[in-house]
């Protein structure tokens, strides 16, 4: 009996065996149709999210933490030039200023976004003013890997400003005019009808 029973209990083995392959056959199978399905999903929504980011109006740039554009939409491309990807941003800084200064909070690990004014220097070399909206951009583990900024050129809008704030000064100074020249004339009247 005793021999008789190896076979079987071999049979039953082999059989225990298939049934767990069979299983892990399947769980395989369902995990690699999730996976698919997971990475279709995800090359999708990275394909809507490219879209969106390259048909912002705005201009849109990344910096590393070596504060080197690595990234830029289709606007930031196009105001800076191709080959913006891998300069470092201060090399289109135009004059002295404190861009970099007033960003690095972010660097160090700041979490509200920063604005910012900076005269930039286009690909045509036109020098245009700059408001930048910077935010700092974490991994996974909320390391700073650098920031992302948009901006919006602000020259004409800056020099309509100036021209309104001196139309307004030239006002005040006619209306002062205006007022000492009536007080006078005033003062010459009053002075008329006392004699």
């Amino acid at each position: 009996a005793a021999s008789s029973d190896y076979p079987l209990r071999d049979v039953y083995k082999r059989q225990v065996f298939n049934a767990m392959i069979g299983k892990l056959q399947t769980w395989n199978h369902e995990l690699e149709t999730r996976i698919d399905q997971r990475t279709t999903e995800l090359l999708s929504l990275n394909n809507r999210l490219q879209a969106i980011l390259f048909a912002v109006p705005d201009i849109m740039m990344e910096v590393d933490t070596n504060k080197v554009y690595i990234w830029g939409n289709q606007a930031g491309l196009a105001f800076f030039g191709p080959g913006v990807i891998g300069r470092p941003a201060e090399s289109y800084f135009e004059g002295q200023q404190d861009t970099l200064e007033k960003v690095d909070p972010l660097f160090r690990g700041a979490s509200l976004p920063v604005y910012v004014e900076s005269w930039q220097r286009r690909q045509d070399g036109s020098v245009r003013l700059l408001a930048w909206w910077c935010q700092a951009v974490r991994d996974h583990q909320g390391r700073v890997t650098g920031t992302i900024s948009t901006a919006r050129d602000i020259t004409d809008q800056r020099a309509d400003e100036n021209r309104i704030i001196q139309a307004l000064r030239e006002k005040e100074t006619l209306l002062r005019e205006v007022y000492h020249r009536t007080k006078n004339t005033l003062q010459v009247i009053q002075g008329l009808l006392t004699l």
